[in-house]
């Protein structure tokens, strides 16, 4: 059904202040390795995020995301899994989360649960 919600794992819209560094794996294919790129949710399962850059679909790419409150920067490795062009606006991207320690999944999952971005 069209405009049916697929998602299982809440989202959380972060803080403006938050920060997200995106490397990608194939550094040789593109010369703009590590971007900045702004959060558009995050869940304990993947991210969706915005780039002035595109990126290619099952791309393997390395994330820090960071928030004023958190005293360390959750380093996280993931895959490019859609992509949406916005005109004007650049890209959407969501990535899923690959090989995730459980510590992290615990501090994401608590973000939904709370609300709470202190780490």
């Amino acid at each position: 059904m069209k405009g049916e919600e697929r998602r299982s794992h809440a989202r959380v819209s972060p803080d403006p202040a938050a920060t997200l560094a995106v490397t990608r794996a194939s550094r040789t294919v593109f010369p703009e390795s590590r971007l900045s790129c702004q959060i558009i949710n995050l869940s304990s399962r993947g991210v969706q995020f915005a780039s002035s850059v595109p990126f290619l679909l099952r791309e393997r790419i390395s994330l820090e995301v960071a928030f004023p409150s958190w005293k360390k920067i959750l380093s996280l490795e993931g895959e490019v899994v859609w992509l949406q062009t916005v005109p004007g606006q650049g890209v959407r991207i969501g990535a899923r989360y690959l090989g995730i320690d459980p510590k992290a999944l615990r501090k994401l999952a608590s973000l939904a649960a709370t609300d709470s971005f202190s780490m």
